[in-house]
């Protein structure tokens, strides 16, 4: 489970704990999206081209990130937080 401070242990559990059968299909759909966008996209980009929140995005490319099947391979500013975030490509 990756680390959210600010949120309680027992809180992100059950969160995680309650999305557990739909994260096979989600990182899917996200991985198919990803490849779609030739250009590579960050979380916000994705989420936007998915119609999605990008919460439901984040954390699945960390992990999906983490597992090798996407790759981070540059920063772009965003446009929402004015910070730099990462472009992920499949």
């Amino acid at each position: 489970m990756i680390d959210q401070p600010g949120l309680p242990l027992e809180t992100r559990r059950a969160a995680h704990k309650a999305i557990l059968p739909e994260k096979p299909d989600r990182v899917a759909v996200i991985l198919e999206a990803l490849r779609r966008l030739s250009v590579g996209a960050t979380a916000e980009e994705l989420a936007a081209a998915m119609g999605v929140h990008p919460q439901i995005v984040r954390p699945r490319l960390t992990e999906m990130h983490r597992r090798g099947m996407v790759n981070v391979i540059g920063r772009r500013l965003s446009l929402t937080s004015r910070k730099w975030v990462g472009v992920y490509m499949a």
